[in-house]
């Protein structure tokens, strides 16, 4: 739906209770990554409207402005970002085929290095990423053969290795 592709970015106030315009990216996209890490926001791939966006934006609060620094290797969008220990880690999502993907990358925006990892065990997307104390957990999301996930999958980062933990007691994606 070419309505929701969008270049608009807003911060929220909390302590005046309103929203604050920002610059506008440079690519309108939607189903986008969006993760904060060192003072810096950073919009990663996203539909943009006839094809899946691959660009690396990095907005700078401190000059007001978005700057590609660089291209994702596997574009798609409705995937899972997290940031952990100086690393952004981009899990699953829709690829070129529209299909959910079970690859996971991480990627260091200061040496621009994308480094391939393990592939998740299900093709997921719309769905969570969370990291917490040398692990990331990808939980829930939706794949069309088994339609809303209930399923959580643990890495270790030290190990390069995911494994199926306990899944949730109700599917959840979106």
């Amino acid at each position: 739906d070419a309505s929701l592709i969008s270049d608009s970015v807003e911060t929220f106030d909390p302590d005046e209770n309103f929203w604050i315009p920002l610059p506008s990216m440079n690519h309108p996209r939607y189903g986008l990554g969006l993760v904060s890490m060192n003072g810096y926001m950073y919009a990663i791939g996203g539909y943009v409207g006839t094809q899946i966006g691959c660009s690396v934006e990095r907005y700078d609060p401190r000059e007001r402005t978005w700057m590609e620094i660089d291209i994702m290797p596997n574009p798609r969008f409705s995937m899972a970002v997290v940031e952990y220990e100086g690393l952004i880690y981009i899990s699953g999502g829709l690829s070129e085929l529209y299909t959910e993907s079970d690859a996971v990358e991480s990627y260091n925006p200061v040496t621009k290095e994308w480094c391939p990892l393990a592939r998740l065990k299900y093709p997921r997307a719309y769905h969570g990423l969370v990291a917490h104390d040398g692990y990331l957990y990808a939980v829930g999301g939706f794949n069309e053969y088994k339609g809303s996930l209930s399923s959580v999958e643990k890495y270790s980062i030290k190990d390069n290795i995911w494994t199926s933990i306990s899944p949730m007691q109700i599917s959840r994606a979106g």
